[in-house]
């Protein structure tokens, strides 16, 4: 007998991430589910939620990082986390840039680390600091008796309106202080 849904297209190809009892993290999309990466920085163990510790901070980076995509990595930097400035006009450029555009090998003693991300990410401490505390601290995180965590699922769509209202306030603290 078939299985019917009333779920749209678009629904079922949406991505969803879904914290387990174990804590674990997975990333589903078309019944596929697989584990969210995890690029360790803060907690070496995994993943926590709940509250606002180390394990939630690598949760929040990790997930901003997955949702994001692309634009996930640093576009000054070219994701290399080093640039070097254009001696003419003071630019930042990638080194794949200055390779190309700069004649002289020079500009090899004037690499230097990239001030608009973290090791050529652009999802910085400010930003999955402010989403740990937003977000990943008020999902249910309480463990039972047994040690298990609460479970959880947010869709890909939730973490992206949260980054595109990060955003507007970001760009409005500027727009307040210039």
């Amino acid at each position: 007998m078939p299985v019917t849904t009333n779920a749209t297209e678009e629904q079922l190809l949406a991505t969803w991430y879904s914290g387990h009892t174990d804590g674990s993290v997975t990333v589903i999309r078309a019944f596929t589910e697989t584990p969210l990466p995890h690029h360790v920085k803060h907690s070496p163990t995994g993943y926590g939620w709940g509250y606002g510790g180390s394990g939630p901070a690598e949760l929040a980076r990790c997930l901003l990082m997955h949702a994001l995509g692309d634009d996930a990595r640093c576009h000054t930097c070219d994701g290399d986390g080093r640039i070097v400035y254009d001696p003419a006009t003071g630019r930042p450029m990638s080194i794949g840039e200055a390779e190309c555009e700069l004649e002289n090998g020079d500009w090899t003693n004037a690499v230097v680390n990239c001030m608009d991300c973290e090791d050529g990410c652009a999802v910085v401490p400010r930003m999955y600091q402010t989403f740990k505390f937003d977000v990943i601290a008020k999902l249910p995180g309480q463990m039972d008796a047994t040690g298990e965590m609460t479970p959880w699922s947010m869709p890909q769509s939730e973490v992206l309106e949260w980054y595109r209202r990060y955003q507007r306030r970001e760009r409005e603290d500027v727009s307040n202080r210039g």
